[in-house]
Parts: structure tokens; sequence; C-alpha cells
């Protein structure tokens, strides 16, 4: 079933700053700051980032290229660590995680879509949303492939659980990507420009895709250089420079005007 997505359904969004809360945020920034080495000091991508997001909803990160969004987002999910600060994401502290403990961590807390979907080429769709699952291990065997198809259905490409991924379009790709990162039921989700490879209508069926998904109680992070991504998302956090410059909270419930077909 393909999802189509009409753009001119979609109302202008309503922001404002997002408000104080005593919950403990499920994500924590607190006086991040990444330097690369280098000559004069190095290259400092991120400058004293202090950011809390709660828990649920779709977080978009944006800024123009070298803003800081990659750094951020490979920060969040343990790939690298901060210079100075700390970064806690649902209480654990992601920044004093090595690389072996921020991989196991990363396995059963995080689902990661890529640009370029990363599917392995020798494995069908099915096996790509297996993988996960027999890497991690909560999941008894004998459920998951049931647990794989019916992510694959979810996704709209039930009936291309057996085609390798080069055999499959650049959305289905990407949509077999967001089944595999959904494998093992993560809290939270992160997307790397999600739709930078994709025409402009499969973009929004993506789009949609992680709208769904943080309907449905995950914590989804996209980080993206595209402006549209505001009208599906609760909260916009814009970098520039390595620094938050802006951060807004939608004040209506999210539209993404989509009609399924």
């Amino acid at each position: 079933m393909k999802q189509l997505v009409h753009a001119e359904a979609i109302p202008s969004p309503a922001f404002h700053e997002p408000p104080t809360s005593s919950l403990r945020p499920f994500i924590s920034l607190e006086a991040v700051t990444k330097r690369y080495p280098g000559a004069n000091d190095g290259d400092i991508a991120l400058r004293a980032v202090n950011l809390q997001m709660e828990q649920g909803g779709l977080i978009a990160i944006v800024g123009k290229s070298g803003s800081g969004k990659s750094t951020l987002l490979h920060l969040l999910t343990a790939v690298d660590r901060p210079t100075t600060g700390s970064i806690h994401v649902n209480g654990s502290p992601v920044h004093e995680l090595d690389e072996t403990a921020g991989a196991l961590w990363r396995r059963a807390s995080v689902g990661i879509v890529f640009q370029f979907f990363q599917l392995l080429p020798t494995l069908t769709a099915l096996e790509n949303v297996l993988l996960p699952m027999a890497l991690q291990g909560h999941i008894p065997a004998n459920a998951r492939e049931a647990r794989a198809r019916e992510l694959l259905a979810r996704v709209g490409i039930a009936d291309q659980a057996h085609k390798l991924p080069a055999t499959l379009s650049g959305g289905q790709q990407q949509r077999c990507a967001i089944a595999r990162a959904l494998a093992n039921d993560p809290p939270l989700l992160v997307a790397d420009e999600p739709t930078g490879n994709l025409d402009s209508l499969t973009a929004e069926a993506v789009l949609l895709l992680l709208r769904q998904q943080a309907d449905a109680g995950k914590t989804v992070v996209v980080v993206t250089h595209e402006l549209d991504i505001a009208r599906v998302a609760d909260r916009v956090v814009t970098l520039a420079d390595g620094r938050v410059v802006a951060d807004k909270v939608r004040t209506s419930t999210p539209n993404a005007g989509v009609t399924a077909r």
C-alpha cells in the first residue's frame, strides 16, 4: 500500500518557546562542546549546547551544512563523545560510554535511519530487519520473523520481504531501513537526513512514517537541512555555527495532510 502525501493540505504550523518542566527530560545535553583536533585549537563543531527533550514526539534538528547537526546526532547515539559537557538519554550517561559500551547501549536503546539506507546488500528486506533482533537477542527467536514481517507491513512493503535492496526503489529501501530501526522496539529513533536521497513525493511518505512513530509514543529525532520538516515536527531546534539559535515548540497538533491509497 502506498502512502501519498499532499503537501498543499498541510497548514502552516505555529510555534512557541519550549516550556520549562520539573520532570526529568528523556534527552538532556548540558554545556556540550565538541572540538575536533586541528590547527588553531581545532575545529569546534558544537559550542556549549544545552538542550532538554521530553519523551515522545518528533523533534527536528535543522541547520545548514556545517552547523553541527550531524555531530549532535553522533553524540546523542554514542557514536562519538563530547569534549566537555554531559549527555543523558533516558537516564543513561551517554557521554561516559566507551566504544564497546556505546555499541551495546545503542543496540538496545536506539534505532537509526540513514540517508543512504545502509541496508546489507546480500540480505533480503526481511533478513535486514531480522538481523538487529538476532544481534540484540531480547526478542525470542521464534517470534522474530513474525515481528519482522509485521514491521515490513507497517511501513507498506510486506510484498517486498524477499527482495534484495538493489531491486528496491529508494523509497522502499528507506521504508525497510525504518522497519529495521524499529526491530528491537527502541524508545529512541533518530534519522540522519532521511529524505535527502528521495524524490519529493517519497520524502513526504517517509516523513509520515516517522510522524506515525512519534504518535505511537517513540521519541523521534530527525536531523535535516530541509525546513519542510516543520510541517510534521512537534519541535524545531535550529543550529548555526555549533550553537542553538532557535528552539520552537508547535502550538497545534501536527497534521501530515496525508491520504493513504
